[in-house]
């Protein structure tokens, strides 16, 4: 007979558990995240770094990356009837070098004395700005009621009460109407605070301009940066094919999908900006003329100013407007000298030909430049020049802050977003 079987005890459970196991896993993806995360804050802190201390070298480039781009139609054109690249090259950089110096020869002085003009009688012009409003203001209408303190001189029948009878007042103030207190408070509050705004937006003023020169404007490298730009541009456009074609062989890595991944990467950066920056300058040149255009033709003074301040700073969008719309609606006011009713209807015709030029860009402008879109909403644009300037100093975060964003929007697009199109 067989020994009977014993049974047996249950086998101890197997560790780490399912749970454990999930457990172990999310710990260990939670720290390699966080690594990741602190390594790509090093290294974007290394970039921002990067940035501000190659400043001066980095300003003038971008400005002839942007000139060339702008003149590469017009070589291109000339290779179509025969040039070869070189010469297309030479003949446009000449060309471009005779409008420039007609331009320093014959505008430019007008313009710079209206600028020197412009910011020399900047704080007389806010003065007598502030000082027209607080008269307009305070300027009491016809037929007004005396005012509270002032007694009303009695009747003669009032001036002597009959012997017994009770005495009655000589006099009873009117009480003040709701409009001529609220006209009080709006005088007593300009009175007290439209001094210390204007010496505020003064010192802010000047503090801007100070700082958005940073070191660069300090520096002998910044006028020799610049006097390269040049010789930057001529080798830019010359170059062009050479470098679209081989740039690639320059990326400091091995032949890998990753090296093809950072090129396919750097190509559409590079095809977003260039979209970009061709069609946004075309159309700040137009809003700057029809600017100029309109309020030329309404009178305001300064208009060359205001319409190159609008059309240089349009390559954001809707900046140009912003910034110069304020200091125009306050000429446009001071320009109507005494006629009441004309200092009031300027700044109406002002506002009325803001709106004529963004309607005009919106529907006819911007559809016929920019043909193909480059992916960049204007809102973006916007918040990532405030994001970048916050970053870096000076003029430097709202030079670069267009690349960086366009950077972002692709990265986002091919990794986040998992656009298919962009990433075919």
């Amino acid at each position: 007979m067989k020994a009977p079987v014993e049974p047996r005890s249950p086998a101890p459970p197997a560790y780490p558990t399912d749970q454990q196991r999930r457990l172990l896993w999310t710990a260990l993806t939670a720290l390699a995240l966080t690594a990741l995360l602190g390594v790509a804050a090093l290294i974007f802190l290394g970039f921002i770094t990067f940035l501000s201390w190659s400043y001066p070298i980095l300003l003038p480039i971008g400005l002839a990356v942007i000139i060339a781009l702008c003149l590469e139609p017009f070589v291109a054109f000339a290779q179509k009837r025969g040039l070869k690249r070189d010469s297309a090259t030479l003949l446009v950089c000449l060309l471009a070098a005779i409008v420039f110096v007609l331009f320093w020869a014959y505008p430019l002085p007008a313009l710079v004395g209206q600028v020197g003009s412009f910011f020399k009688t900047l704080p007389a012009t806010l003065q007598d700005g502030i000082t027209k409003l607080q008269a307009t203001i305070s300027s009491p209408s016809e037929g007004t009621p005396p005012t509270s303190g002032t007694p009303i001189a009695p009747t003669t029948a009032e001036a002597s009460p009959t012997p017994g009878s009770p005495a009655e007042p000589v006099a009873i103030a009117p009480r003040e109407s709701r409009s001529d207190s609220g006209h009080t408070l709006i005088q007593t509050w300009l009175k007290d605070n439209l001094p210390a705004i204007q010496q505020e937006a003064q010192k802010n003023l000047a503090n801007v301009m100070y700082s958005s020169l940073g070191t660069v404007g300090q520096a002998f490298g910044f006028m020799l940066g610049f006097g390269f730009v040049p010789i930057y541009v001529y080798y830019f456009l010359a170059d062009q094919d050479r470098i679209a074609n081989h740039w690639h062989d320059y990326v400091p890595l091995r032949r890998s999908p990753l090296r093809d991944e950072v090129v396919s990467v750097l190509g559409e950066i590079n095809r977003v900006l260039v979209n970009y920056f061709r069609g946004q300058i075309v159309v700040a040149a137009c809003n700057g003329l029809l600017t100029f255009i309109g309020l030329w033709a309404i009178g305001v003074p300064y208009s060359l100013v205001l319409g190159v301040i609008t059309g240089a700073l349009s390559i954001v969008p809707f900046l140009g407007i912003i910034a110069s719309i304020v200091p125009t609606l306050l000429l446009a006011f001071l320009s109507a000298k005494a006629d009441p009713t004309w200092q009031w209807l300027k700044p109406v015709l002002v506002l009325g030909v803001f709106g004529l030029v963004q309607m005009s860009e919106s529907m006819f402008i911007t559809p016929r430049v920019q043909s193909h879109s480059t992916g960049l909403h204007p809102l973006a644009i916007i918040l990532g020049i405030l994001f970048w300037s916050m970053l870096l100093p000076g003029l430097l975060g709202p030079i670069v802050a267009v690349p960086l964003t366009c950077a972002v929007v692709v990265l986002l697009r091919r990794y986040v977003w998992l656009d298919t199109k962009t990433q075919a």
